[in-house]
């Protein structure tokens, strides 16, 4: 019988974009948690979370940037995650691409 290695993640790609929309589109990063990457996943937990409450705060106050500072927000939390996983660059946290 051949013994054949695979050096692909056991992690599934659709199951940590699944995470990634659960977790907020991204701001709370729990993709990173899904993979391994402990220390990635609190960093970005408290930093999503902070620009999640900025966000709650401005629309709050009736500040008409809202919008353009939600995008921002999310361009800074969600995307780069989300376009690593897209293009199957996204990596566990032993540096193995993600199954698909």
């Amino acid at each position: 019988m051949a013994n054949f290695t695979s050096n692909a993640s056991d992690k599934s790609k659709k199951t940590a974009l699944l995470i990634w929309a659960i977790g907020a589109l991204g701001f709370l990063g729990l993709e990173n948690f899904y993979v391994g990457k402990i220390k990635n996943g609190l960093i970005h937990v408290v930093l999503g979370a902070f620009g999640l409450m900025t966000v709650y705060t401005m629309a709050n106050m009736g500040d008409n940037m809202v919008i353009p500072m939600s995008i921002i927000v999310w361009a800074i939390f969600g995307g780069p995650n989300f376009v690593k996983l897209l293009l199957g660059s996204f990596r566990d946290n032993v540096g193995a691409p993600l199954r698909r």
